[in-house]
């Protein structure tokens, strides 16, 4: 739902716009960013957190959501229930964001979007990511970890489950 364009595989968005990300190279070569707060999700749980952040006055450079999906978080509850019952703006006006895009923006929240977590190191305080939309791959190091991944749907397995309504 996210109308704005995306970044290049190789940029992200901070502050207004898109620019490269900002590198340090380790003993490995590896690319690395570093956040005090770093947030794996992109859902409800992710958004509410970064709305709490910006609440208690969290500083630009901070933190940085890391999120597979190519938009914002935004209330799936309230789009499968308000929005159709038309309660909700359109996605086109931001009716079922967690936060207004310029939150992120204005306030320096690092967003990765389509970008997968495909390792964490909890004693070194490491995640790796790889780009979803190219093979780029990228270190992240960080202070305090919010695992904010939601859930996925259990589908029943007993008689007449697969039933139609």
């Amino acid at each position: 739902f996210y109308r704005g364009k995306l970044p290049a595989p190789n940029m992200h968005l901070r502050g207004g716009s898109a620019v490269a990300k900002p590198q340090v190279e380790g003993a490995d070569k590896d690319k690395i960013d570093r956040f005090d707060i770093l947030i794996i999700g992109g859902g409800v749980a992710a958004g509410y957190c970064v709305k709490e952040l910006v609440a208690k006055g969290i500083g630009p450079g901070k933190v940085c959501m890391v999120s597979e999906e190519n938009c914002y978080p935004y209330e799936r509850p309230a789009l499968t229930k308000g929005y159709l019952l038309g309660k909700l703006p359109s996605p086109q006006h931001g009716g079922f964001l967690c936060n207004a895009e310029d939150v992120y923006l204005k306030r320096g929240i690092e967003v990765l979007l389509c970008n997968k977590v495909t390792e964490i190191d909890f004693v070194k305080r490491k995640v790796r990511t790889q780009s979803t939309r190219s093979k780029e791959q990228s270190t992240i190091e960080y202070r305090q970890l919010v695992l904010a991944t939601g859930m996925d749907v259990e589908r029943l397995t007993v008689p007449g489950s697969s039933l139609s309504n």
